[in-house]
């Protein structure tokens, strides 16, 4: 799966989390934050320091 494939598919997911879940109850924004970075680490198969090199490169390839 192409990582923009991932992204899409993640982007969406995220979305629904934020609907349900953030505006549902204003409790732990830092932690639910926290979570939306996560998954979406785990949807692209990234570590932190691996999302960082990509976002200081400005560089995604499929």
């Amino acid at each position: 799966m192409c990582i923009r494939d991932r992204i899409s598919r993640g982007v969406f997911d995220l979305n629904d989390f934020i609907r349900l879940k953030i505006f549902s109850s204003y409790n732990n924004i830092h932690d639910k934050i926290l979570y939306l970075y996560r998954k979406f680490l785990d949807l692209l198969d990234l570590t932190d320091n691996t999302f960082e090199k990509i976002v200081k490169s400005n560089y995604i390839e499929c």
